[in-house]
């Protein structure tokens, strides 16, 4: 079940960027999961749900071309109290 969830989110996160920080460190306790890390998914779910018009459009642009994102980094340097090492995500498309 947890790793369904986890997939799940993963799949998300081509449109939701924001959450590939989070989905990442729930994403590194497949093979350990304890009931702290399904809560932590379960959080991630219920912000999904309490945003779900939330996301990125790319409109058609004046010329007829559509515009596409090419990338998106976030990083939070020593933010992982776990093991104190860097927090970088991207997603690209």
């Amino acid at each position: 079940m947890y790793r369904g969830i986890v997939g799940f989110l993963r799949h998300l996160c081509s449109t939701r960027p924001n959450l590939a920080c989070y989905v990442g460190l729930i994403r590194r306790y497949t093979s350990k999961t304890r009931i702290s890390h399904l809560l932590a998914a379960e959080r991630i779910m219920i912000y999904v749900k309490g945003t779900l018009n939330w996301g990125i459009s790319f409109p058609t642009q004046k010329d007829g071309k559509s515009a596409r994102m090419i990338g998106s980094s976030d990083a939070d340097w020593r933010g992982d109290k776990d093991d104190w090492k860097a927090l970088q995500d991207t997603v690209s498309s």
